[in-house]
């Protein structure tokens, strides 16, 4: 590792904290994934919001079950990590998350590029899943090449030409768990998106 990867890093952690994001290193995305579902297993059941007539505002219920949102795997991919989510009870999804608005534990990706200056995660893609996944899940993770790092939006401009030249239709830029304080000035944690962020940063 050279001087100015390390000083990325250690950038990306500084910045990363500061807006409480969980981060770690792992090997590779199989590790993350296999992270991911750990997460998965050991948090509480998801809390599914009511809407409909007849329908109390604000009411809420525990998920009967957990899932994960795994939508840029592979079919090959997906069938073993879904495998191994049946053995420790999770229920794995790769598409149609538009049925599991409420009700999704943990979402799963690869992130495109990091931007240390401010600790995002750049996320580009065609797929409304991936979009949704980093929207409507509690827990959000991200696997980050430690190679994909750049130092701020200056140096993401290449990238970033491409994305929109190729015309990319959902590109995201994630900084920590979604926060807002637009109700009556009342900080809220996870009003539009997921309640954490843990981003794993991989050698490969």
């Amino acid at each position: 590792m050279t001087v100015e990867e390390d000083g990325l890093l250690r950038l990306f952690r500084e910045k990363a904290e500061a807006v409480a994001i969980k981060v770690l290193e792992l090997r590779d995305f199989q590790e993350v994934l296999t992270y991911a579902l750990e997460e998965c297993v050991k948090k509480d059941f998801c809390e599914i919001i009511h809407v409909g007539e007849g329908v109390r505002p604000g009411s809420f219920s525990k998920a009967d079950k957990k899932m994960i949102a795994a939508p840029g795997l592979s079919k090959q991919r997906f069938a073993a990590f879904e495998k191994a989510g049946k053995e420790k009870g999770v229920t794995a999804l790769r598409d149609g998350l538009r049925a599991y608005i409420s009700g999704i534990d943990v979402g799963v990706l690869a992130a495109d590029m990091g931007i240390a200056e401010t600790a995002t995660a750049v996320l580009a893609s065609d797929n409304e899943d991936a979009r949704l996944a980093t929207m409507i899940s509690e827990i959000c993770v991200l696997s980050l090449p430690k190679a994909k790092l750049v130092r701020d939006l200056y140096d993401a401009e290449d990238f970033l030409r491409k994305v929109m030249d190729k015309g990319s239709m959902f590109t995201s830029f994630i900084s920590g768990a979604s926060r807002t304080a637009d109700i009556e000035r009342v900080l809220t944690i996870g009003a539009h998106g997921p309640l954490e962020l843990h981003v794993a940063l991989t050698e490969a």
